[in-house]
């Protein structure tokens, strides 16, 4: 891993010091708790990772010399490339604790995309709901996906689940589109559904066939990204007027504004079984995003957490998008020197 030696000589440097130098290396422990990550590529320019699970298995999408994408699965240093359903393209979005991978496909000609199931790299084709594209976004422990899809005859997406070889519609709370982001072990799926009259949208929960509406932060905006074990919910919603989206977690459906680093805006994106929460944050007077951690009532910017040759080489973290139960952290990173994006890996 990344800088891991010059960490470890720098640790037994400080160990030969006086007590001065003692304090020095509890603060340098304190700073820079986490081990960087670069995941690299499939051979293009970009990559991001969207999921973790137990194993530290990581799975998201990344370029190709040639400019198209593809969902790759990221595992003990190597990146492996998914492939596709046959056509240009592919993305991997969820991955569960048995290594099974939810995500998305183009077809031979690139006319359809399709919701993808890899067990371990064999992709199944789930199809759509009836209309010529489909994403996979979540998938859990019992290998159901969730996700969207148009319907046959229709532009518009909406939330579906798929299990057991059947494609069910999770339709809407009123207005034309929905989409489902994640499921837990219990089968709880989390997502957003426009409104009547398509005049706004609410984080939704889709359980045992009833969908519930969220709660916003007194605006007209409101989605649901992660939900963990025991039934919290995270994602973002707007305050009153619509002037700035906040991360927020749902716990019985009551919403939580979890702040920012200072900035206005900010999204929660996964949630891991302990309670602890990832996404971006803008910061005082920033106006991109910074990879956040919540952690109780601690709003924790994740660049904090670097290690000084980690920043010195250039990467800021833009995002995180999930935590697993151990706590590694995974997301997008920005390189300054480079201006290439990476996904990472962050482990305590």
């Amino acid at each position: 891993m990344l800088h891991q030696e010059p960490a470890r000589r720098a640790r037994q440097r400080l160990r030969t010091w006086t007590l001065a130098g003692g304090l020095l290396a509890a603060a340098a422990c304190q700073a820079a708790p986490y081990t960087f990550t670069d995941l690299g590529t499939l051979g293009g320019t970009s990559s991001s990772a969207t999921s973790i699970n137990a194993a530290g298995q990581v799975v998201g999408w990344s370029q190709m010399p040639d400019g198209s994408q593809r969902g790759f699965l990221w595992q003990a240093g190597t990146m492996t490339n998914l492939g596709t359903l046959g056509g240009s393209s592919s993305g991997a979005q969820s991955i569960n604790d048995a290594g099974q991978i939810a995500g998305y496909s183009l077809l031979a000609g690139d006319r359809d995309l399709h919701v993808v199931r890899w067990d371990g790299l064999t992709p199944t084709d789930l199809g759509t709901l009836g209309g010529t594209a489909g994403y996979g976004n979540g998938i859990n422990a019992k290998g159901d996906v969730v996700g969207e899809s148009t319907r046959t005859g229709d532009q518009q997406s909406v939330a579906g689940r798929w299990s057991q070889g059947q494609a069910t519609d999770l339709g809407t709370i009123g207005g034309q589109t929905s989409a489902a982001y994640a499921v837990n072990t219990r089968g709880v799926v989390v997502g957003y559904s426009s409104t009547a009259g398509d005049s706004g949208t609410r984080g939704v929960v889709w359980d045992q066939g009833t969908a519930t509406a969220l709660p916003t932060l007194g605006g007209n905006l409101g989605f649901a990204l992660g939900i963990n074990r025991s039934g919290t919910v995270v994602g973002y919603a707007s305050v009153p007027g619509d002037t700035a989206l906040r991360a927020v977690s749902w716990t019985l459906g009551v919403a939580t504004d979890l702040g920012t680093l200072g900035g206005d805006n900010s999204q929660a994106q996964g949630i891991n079984r302990r309670g602890h929460i990832v996404g971006a944050s803008q910061a005082t007077g920033g106006f991109f995003y910074r990879a956040t951690l919540w952690k109780g009532k601690r709003v924790i910017d994740l660049n904090d957490l670097l290690d000084a040759p980690t920043r010195a080489a250039g990467w800021v973290l833009t995002s995180a998008t999930a935590i697993n139960n151990l706590g590694w952290i995974v997301g997008q990173a920005q390189n300054t020197l480079s201006g290439q994006s990476r996904a990472y890996l962050l482990t305590p």
